[in-house]
């Protein structure tokens, strides 16, 4: 009897980030918030002052997105976009004091859900599990470098 085929790791971490950021978006709606929000917020509130082109770097998406992104929380009040006093050019973005209090928040219900994520898994397994994700991670880019070179 033939053996199933096992799917490629690629489609597998791709499902299961699905998955998990499906989980991550249900329980932040409840909050009146997305994961977007909760990454923007705690990369501002850890680095303050970081210019939109490093939050940008950060975050892994293009200037584009996250402007229209920090468009939408300014106007909720959440961020304060300024410009450097060095280089007119440049726009820092920090945090206010509700985005701040949001991120506490969000914080809470982003601890819970990964609480829940790994329930059942040992601290080693979950040590493995994070070299090996951070090795696919690196293989990954290492290959989408190549092929853009092509």
């Amino acid at each position: 009897m033939e053996q199933p085929e096992i799917d490629r790791i690629g489609r597998e971490v791709a499902l299961a980030a699905k998955v998990v950021r499906r989980a991550a978006e249900t329980a932040l709606a409840a909050h009146d918030s997305s994961l977007t929000d909760w990454i923007v917020l705690n990369v501002v509130c850890r680095c303050p002052g970081f210019i939109q082109r490093q939050l940008a770097e950060a975050m892994q998406i293009e200037g584009p997105t996250l402007t229209r992104h920090l468009d939408r929380m300014e106007s909720r009040a959440l961020i304060e976009r300024s410009r450097d006093p060095s280089d007119r050019r440049m726009l820092r973005v920090t945090a206010t004091r509700k985005g701040e209090a949001l991120r506490a928040e969000l914080a809470v219900v982003m601890d819970a859900l990964d609480d829940r994520l790994v329930e059942g898994v040992t601290t080693s397994s979950l040590a493995t599990f994070r070299a090996v994700l951070a090795r696919i991670a690196s293989n990954a880019a290492e290959a989408g470098d190549e092929g853009s070179s092509t």
